[in-house]
């Protein structure tokens, strides 16, 4: 409450009683640096958290495309909800994680042709005998699906981690680490700083 309805002098002609309030409920993009200090900023929060959000996304999408070509390589092929079927990952120029009516989602180009957003509890293996063996989620690694829900936590939040910084990272940088231990996190300056204000949320 304090970011977004902070105090602010009223237009002249409404300052009878010399009090006025923000009521746009827009935060000016300095306001984090009044409780903790002037290195922490819109810019430099935000720019991190999407630093490290978009990692999560390319990682989550080709984990996505890891899996389907597990399960064409058993003889499956993969059902995007009808719109489309994957017999070869080599067919998919591209794949863009989003969401949709609340779900996770992809919208996924195979030979030039774009399709989606298509929820992933719409994305199925089907066997030779066109039956459908599960979910591709349902057969995919527990990280897989578990690592989409912390990116739409954070990414449908809209702040990009403001309202609450160290949780968004660690969401974040907990999610690529089970999927690709290996990656290189962009840890925020703001971050290392271990400001407990900070790391408590606040």
């Amino acid at each position: 409450a304090n970011c977004h309805m902070e105090a602010t002098p009223p237009p002249a002609v409404l300052s009878y009683n010399e009090s006025g309030t923000n009521h746009t409920f827009a935060a000016r993009r300095d306001i984090c640096s009044e409780c903790h200090g002037g290195g922490f900023t819109a810019d430099g929060i935000q720019g991190s958290i999407a630093q490290n959000l978009a990692l999560l996304a390319d990682i989550i999408e080709d984990a996505i495309v890891d899996v389907m070509d597990e399960q064409i390589a058993l003889g499956n092929v993969i059902d995007l909800d009808g719109e489309v079927t994957v017999t070869d990952v080599d067919d998919i120029d591209a794949i863009v994680l989003t969401e949709s009516r609340g779900r996770q989602a992809i919208v996924i180009t195979v030979l030039g042709v774009e399709y989606g957003p298509i929820g992933m509890n719409n994305v199925d293996v089907v066997n030779g005998a066109m039956e459908v063996v599960g979910a591709l989620y349902d057969l995919s690694p527990e990280e897989l699906p578990k690592s989409g829900w912390n990116w739409a936590l954070v990414s449908n939040d809209g702040s990009l981690g403001i309202h609450n910084p160290s949780y968004a990272f660690d969401v974040i940088a907990t999610s690529i680490q089970s999927l690709d231990p290996g990656a290189r996190l962009a840890v925020p300056s703001w971050f290392q700083a271990g400001s407990p204000a900070v790391r408590s949320g606040k």
